[in-house]
């Protein structure tokens, strides 16, 4: 099987990604994905992220600075202003700059983990995650598009996708890798031999006022990342000084 689409056009949205991702362009498998897409344009019903920004999480981060996957479910499928509030980057609120109750969760989780009881500066109000890709953290979804208010539309088209990034592109790479909710959960197996892996619920699923449960997940990545290369990673922005675990 080949493909029909022009790659050329497709090569500078991956970065140095693109070399490992360009296999599975030529086996045709993108093919379905983007004629599903074309498709689902064409009877009016409307996507996020805009097509510009489907595949932005691999420009925002460099395959050779990776330290961690965080792998949710799929973008936001809201939209405001007739415009979608997805930016391609999982839990990341920089198209609208105001906060999901999600990416509110989540960072309240890891103050409570982290930093609870420390007086230091930090901001639970960041809604860009470009921080996190600075530091080789890949927040990723697992499917790279959404209908509009409806979650999990996509999920099953870009399954092809989404497992061959993981076994033929992130599992050689041995980073740890956060999975998020019960569809994220599911490409688990996929990498468990090969990486070090943690399971959490979705920050947008938890009660009324109860905290997101971390499960002590954050200060164990922290370790694994601080044995492999003594890097630290800030998961609140502008915590600079605090080995966190």
């Amino acid at each position: 099987m080949s493909t029909n689409l022009d790659l050329k056009r497709f090569k500078p949205l991956f970065g140095n990604w693109w070399y490992r991702i360009e296999p599975f362009f030529l086996s045709g498998e993108m093919d379905k994905i983007y004629d599903f897409l074309k498709s689902e344009s064409k009877k009016g019903k409307r996507l996020a992220p805009s097509s510009s920004n489907t595949f932005r999480v691999f420009k925002e981060i460099d395959y050779n600075d990776l330290q961690c996957v965080v792998l949710c479910m799929d973008p936001y499928f809201t939209f405001i202003n007739n415009e979608p509030i997805a930016s391609g980057v999982a839990l990341d609120c920089s198209v609208t700059g105001k906060l999901q109750s999600s990416l509110r969760n989540w960072y309240s989780g890891i103050e409570e983990e982290l930093y609870s009881g420390l007086t230091l500066e930090r901001d639970l109000t960041q809604p860009d995650l470009k921080f996190y890709s600075d530091q080789g953290i890949m927040m990723l979804n697992a499917a790279l598009t959404v209908e509009k208010d409806k979650a999990g539309s996509h999920i099953a088209i870009w399954n092809p996708f989404t497992t061959f990034l993981l076994k033929e592109i992130i599992a050689p790479t041995g980073v740890p890798i956060l999975f998020l909710g019960k569809e994220a959960q599911s490409y688990r197996p996929l990498v468990e031999k090969t990486n070090y892996c943690y399971s959490l619920e979705l920050p947008n699923s938890i009660i009324s006022k109860d905290k997101w449960d971390t499960k002590e997940t954050f200060s164990k990545i922290n370790k694994h990342i601080w044995e492999s290369n003594k890097e630290i990673i800030h998961w609140l922005y502008l915590d600079f000084d605090n080995l966190p675990f």
